[in-house]
Formats: C-alpha cells, structure tokens, sequence
C-alpha cells in the first residue's frame, strides 16, 4: 500500500502569494519529473486550497493513475468530488481506499456519509456499522449511524446511537440537539424538552436554539381545549423576543428548525398573527436585503420555481404540466432545487427549455447565487415544511416574490408579495387570512396529468377486511386528523355498525398510536373498528382507495391535492365537510371545477349522513361513482388553467420590472 506524505497546513489559510510560489515549484518539478506522483498530489492539494477544484481533481487522478494504491489520493479526490456534488465518483474512490486501507474507521465513514447522500441509506448504515467496529467510540460514525437510521424511521435505534454518543461527549450541545428531533417522532415529549432546555444551557448564545425551544410543542392533540392552550402560550412565547434582534449565523437558518410549527396547518384556527409574529423577530434580525436592480431590462421575463429537498415528487405531479407548456420564448425558466434533485426534474422536464440550478451548500451561497440570475419572478413551492423553505424568502431573492397551494396558508412573510389561489378555494373573506396579496385565479393554479394505468379494481382480502364491512377510508396522514375529525368518524361507525375505518399509518410511529389511542377514549365502543394499514406503495395506495365505499375527507385540511386527485381517479367517493380556510376547502374545489355537489357537506350532521347514507345504498353510491367518471376529465389535463397560470405569473415579473 503507497502513502503520500504531503503535509497540508488546513488550519492555516495560506497567503496568496505563497500558494502561486508554491505552485509554480511543483510545476517546474512536474516538467523535470512528469510521473513524480507526490508531486501531482502536493499540486493538487495546493489547488485545492486556493479553490481551483476542476485543477486539484486533475492532478489527484494523475497521482492515481501513477500509484493507483494510494489511499492518500483515492481519499483526498473522494473527498473533494463529494464537496462539489460527484457523488458516484466520490464513493467509487472511497470504497478504493476502504479496500486499500480497511482498518481506516474514519475512510468507512466518510463513504457512509456520501452513500448517504446518494440516497443507499441502508449501504451507509453498514459503512457506519464497520467504522464503529474499529472505533467503538467514534462519536461522529454514532451521530451519523443515528441520521441514517432516522432516515429509514429506526428512530429506537437512532435515539440509542446518540444516547451513546452524548456518553461519550456530554457535553455536546450539537448531539442534544440531534436528539431532540430523533425523539418527536417516538412522542417522548418529557426527554424532547429535557434536551432541549440541555442544548440552551450548554450553549445559552445560541439564539435560534433558544428560539427553537420555544416553538416546541404536542404533534398531536388530545382535544380543542388543548389546541387553544398551545396556541395561546406560543403566542406569549413569541411575544418575548419583541423588539429583540437575535445574533446568529445566517447558515444556521436552514437546519435550525425555526419555521413555524407544521402542526399549525391542521389545527383549524387562523394563525396568521402568530406567523406574522414568528417572522417579524427574523425580519428584526436579518439585515434589510439592498433592492435588486429595476433599471431597464430586456428580454423574457426571468422566472425562478424554488423546490426545497423532498418536495420534488409533489411539485412535479402538480406543476411539471406547467412548465412544460409554458409558451415557448415567453420566459427564461429556471427550477432551483437540492442537489440530489437535479437529475430528476432535467429528466421530468426535459421536453422544455427549462434551466436546472442546483442549491449552493449554504444559504449565503444560495442567496448570493439567487439574486446575481436577476430573477423578476420567484415561485416558492412550499414555505415554512422546512427550515430552508421558510428562510428562502425572508432574503429578496426576485423582484416580485408569490407561494401558492403548494402549502396552502399564508407565508406571514414580509417580502412575500402574492398568495396564488383560486376563486373556487377562497370564501369572500379571506384576504383577512393572507399577509400577503391575495390573488383569485378562475382556475385551480395547478396541472394533474390524466392518470395512464389501468384503474386498479377493488381488493378488501390485500387489506384483511371483508365482503360485509362498509369501508371508510380517510387516507390523509394521521397528523392532519384533528380532533373534530374523531367526532365524525366515531359517529358513523355508531350509526353503521358494519363500518370500518381504514387510516394508513403515519411515518412517525408515536402519531399513530396518540391517535389510537385518543379515538378509542372517545368511542371505546368502535375502537375495535378502527383499522390501521401501514404505509404501502402506489399501486396498493389507490387499490385501498378503490376498495373504499367511502372516503372520509379531513377536517380543517382537505384533500392534501394529491389524495383528493387518487380517490376521484379511482372513482372514489369523497365526502367534504369544507372549512374557513383555503387548506380546508381544496376537495370542495375539486368538486366545482367537476360541477358536483352531492358529496359536499353543510355541516357536521350532514357529512355524517351522506357518508352512512352512500356506505348503506348501493344504487346510491353507484350513481355518484357514475357522476364522478363523467366529470373527473375537468381535473385533469386543465390547459385552461395553466394558460391563465401562465398569464398571472407573466403579469407578476412584469410588475417587478
């Protein structure tokens, strides 16, 4: 096995001028002594560190291809491929060195962190896994493991990871934290604030952790009293950091967990003014953006579609029709997402002339990079499901900023310019529920491809249930079910005594079983009707849909888009109990543009009828089943509405300019 001892001195930032008298050495070397591999290696680390990584690639490559068992090298251009985003490269190189060097505990991490990356979650648990048998106390392979394992929902197995690792080191506010977040979805809610109140005396300057710790709250409720109580002492919560102007490092904003409470969107109450209230201390804090260039600028609109990691599916289902048929030559496109979305959306977007940036590694990066495009028109798909999503905009990336139904509640940004909806979602009073301008499409703002694949037939065996059960599917993820929607269910299943409820599992096994367990104190009667089917793949998705005579839509949020979209491809029927907000009312859209109304319900007491009604009468159901095949087309391939979308989204970059 050859090594390359070439010190570099990482720690020391080098002076210029020393770097090019350093350079120009190993050059003279190489011209004497061209197959000289320590040179070619001491090259390539002195590029590296003036930042010319394409030079530093080349040069490790030739020390390779010179000495190709050379861990040194095969380590060092892992590394570097795997910073600037060549995934396949990088693990090829470290599972080289790996071979080279197997009792390197710290190689087999470092490839158990690009596996990871690449999306072989299961590979890098097993690359960890080796790195902890050579080095049982390596913290850093125990936090990784644990991230891993969190990725595949082994949360027992992730918290016991960094429960030893916090042995190990603890003193480690960075590992309280990560325990934190691995806890929530086992809904130990007592160790979640435990850690967290250890992260703020660990590290008492560390105003987003401080921030963080006050955001914190139930996943799920056990009633509306308790709703109000939250929502109630997170507004004095927030009212504390009035005024204040909190110190922090702008790259922490996109791991900090400073967004809102996702829960909040299921809860039914207008939070606009604790939005509002959450932003402002961040408005308060970050420096005001300078104002983009409005001198006179030529050419097509430049319009920009922000897509945070993991949100790549739902975006594409929805709005890749749009894009796609965007006039040709009306705009400049460009999709800005996560690197490891690129090759998705250039393959799902390849028949239009659409721009794919990849996100810089930091939000400086991102920023900087965002407004250097001079972009008039920034789409952000989803504001406040994660952390980056909700600190994009805060940053003035385009001249005109808009969110839409993507997560269908107001921003309570600032610098968030337009809400897109539709006249078909939003009740008469509803610009009262926006910070932002309320714009009312005709149309739902979106493009559902009609669906290809054969409608699957119905199948309760695949399910475990029966030929004589009356089915009632809600298909939304548990965390949506709020507890009015308990109320409804149980009653039906008291007023249908062959009714089953049918809920998928939740990603998080504490939501789960906190709803179990609420739905059975209530209706301890019809607890043992209440089935829960763990998470399964599409094709077995609208097989359950299909099999419903019932699907029972949320409370407070509906339809989630894609669900309302599964049920009536499969000729399911939906029953809608629409709500005061846009997230509460998206099935009741779905039905207008469809002209039905048979399925839509004015209160509490007629959705529980129409839903035992259509689960008892067979006639019945069939002809709505009947109604929704001859409608459901208005859904889908709507040109209309892309066109007008096209129209909006043309007006807004103008305004900009």
């Amino acid at each position: 096995m050859d090594t390359l001892a070439t010190p570099m001195p990482a720690r020391i930032p080098p002076r210029s001028d020393l770097l090019g008298d350093e350079i120009a050495t190993l050059h003279k070397i190489l011209a004497e002594r061209p197959r000289w591999a320590p040179a070619h290696f001491a090259l390539a680390q002195a590029f590296e560190r003036c930042g010319d990584w394409p030079r530093a690639i080349e040069h490790y490559r030739r020390a390779i291809e010179i000495k190709p068992h050379c861990v040194e090298a095969h380590e060092a251009l892992a590394a570097v491929l795997a910073r600037h985003g060549k995934l396949a490269d990088a693990r090829r190189h470290y599972e080289q060195a790996a071979v080279l060097a197997p009792h390197r505990y710290d190689i087999h991490n470092d490839l158990g962190t690009v596996l990871q990356e690449i999306g072989d979650v299961e590979a890098a648990i097993a690359s960890y896994e080796r790195a902890l048998a050579i080095a049982p106390e390596c913290v850093e392979a125990h936090v990784n493991v644990a991230a891993a394992r969190i990725k595949l929902r082994r949360f027992e197995e992730a918290v016991a990871g960094l429960e030893r690792a916090s042995e190990l080191h603890p003193d480690s506010a960075e590992i309280h934290n990560r325990l934190v977040h691995a806890l929530l979805p086992l809904g130990r809610t007592a160790d979640v604030k435990r850690r967290s109140a250890a992260v703020i005396r660990l590290q008492p300057d560390r105003a987003l952790w401080r921030l963080r710790h006050d955001l914190l709250g139930p996943i799920v409720f056990n009633g509306n009293a308790e709703i109000d109580e939250f929502q109630d002492s997170l507004t004095e919560r927030l009212d504390k950091y009035r005024g204040e102007r909190l110190k922090f490092d702008v790259n922490e904003l996109p791991i900090s967990n400073c967004q809102p409470p996702v829960e909040l969107i299921y809860q039914g109450r207008d939070d606009l003014a604790i939005r509002r209230s959450l932003a402002s201390i961040f408005e308060n804090s970050l420096p005001t953006p300078p104002r983009l260039d409005r001198r006179a600028i030529t050419g097509p609109p430049r319009l920009a579609f922000f897509v945070t990691k993991g949100s790549e599916a739902i975006f594409l289902r929805g709005m890749a029709g749009v894009l796609t048929r965007l006039t040709p030559g009306r705009f400049r496109t460009t999709v800005v997402c996560a690197l490891s979305g690129v090759a998705k959306f250039r393959a799902a977007l390849s028949t239009a002339p659409i721009d794919v940036l990849p996100m810089a590694p930091t939000l400086s990066e991102m920023v900087a990079e965002a407004r250097r495009a001079q972009f008039d028109l920034a789409y952000f798909w989803e504001v406040g499901t994660d952390s980056l999503s909700y600190f994009l905009p805060f940053f003035r990336l385009a001249r005109v900023q808009c969110t839409s139904w993507g997560w269908p509640v107001t921003s309570g940004i600032a610098a968030m310019d337009c809400f897109l909806s539709s006249e078909l979602l939003e009740p008469p009073d509803s610009d009262a529920h926006y910070n932002e301008q309320l714009m009312r499409l005709a149309n739902i703002p979106n493009y559902y491809s009609r669906p290809t694949s054969p409608v699957p037939g119905a199948n309760r065996e695949r399910f475990g249930l029966s030929a004589d059960q009356h089915i009632y599917v809600c298909a939304q993820n548990p965390a949506k079910i709020q507890p009015d929607f308990d109320v409804l269910a149980g009653e039906i299943l008291r007023r249908d005594p062959s009714g089953v409820l049918v809920i998928i599992e939740a990603r998080w096994p504490a939501v789960t079983a906190a709803i179990r367990e609420r739905f059975a104190r209530q209706f301890p009667d019809c607890a043992n009707r209440l089935k829960l089917v763990g998470r399964m793949v599409q094709t077995d998705y609208l097989t359950l849909l299909a099999t419903a005579d019932v699907v029972l839509d949320t409370i407070h949020y509906s339809g989630g888009a894609n669900s309302v979209y599964d049920a009536l491809s499969v000729g399911a029927p939906v029953v809608t109990l629409p709500g005061r907000f846009h997230r509460g009312r998206y099935t009741l859209a779905a039905y207008r543009t469809m002209g039905i109304a048979s399925c839509i319900a004015k209160s509490a007491e007629d959705y529980i009828q129409l839903a035992v009604a259509l689960a008892n009468d067979a006639g019945g159901r069939r002809a709505v089943v009947n109604e929704i095949a001859a409608t459901r087309g208005a859904l889908f391939d709507n040109t209309a509405a892309g066109r007008e979308l096209e129209d909006v989204l043309e007006n807004l970059a103008f305004r900009g300019r």
